[in-house]
């Protein structure tokens, strides 16, 4: 279980989603990743792709840039297993 979860949740809110990157910034519970998401047209979808991975457990940020198609998320890898309840419901 790891980052494909999260990408999971936004494609689960109905958009197309891609892992661009993952890192692990500080503390080292956290990790970051970079996603790809397609099919957002307004501020509602941002909206929406937001609040999708932010429902998801151990999700601390996510912040989606509509004008590149792209949402940076900081999760705690620490309890990312409990990932897979949200995404999969």
């Amino acid at each position: 279980m790891g980052p494909e979860a999260l990408v999971g949740a936004v494609e689960d809110a109905g958009f197309e989603g891609g892992l661009i990157s993952v890192r692990q910034p500080k503390p080292a519970a956290l990790e970051a990743l970079r996603m790809r998401v397609s099919g957002m047209v307004c501020a509602a979808c941002s909206t929406a792709v937001e609040n999708a991975l932010l429902s998801c457990s151990g999700v601390s940020r996510a912040a989606v840039a509509l004008a590149s198609g792209e949402v940076e998320v900081t999760f705690d890898s620490a309890v990312v297993a409990a990932v897979r309840a949200c995404v999969r419901g």
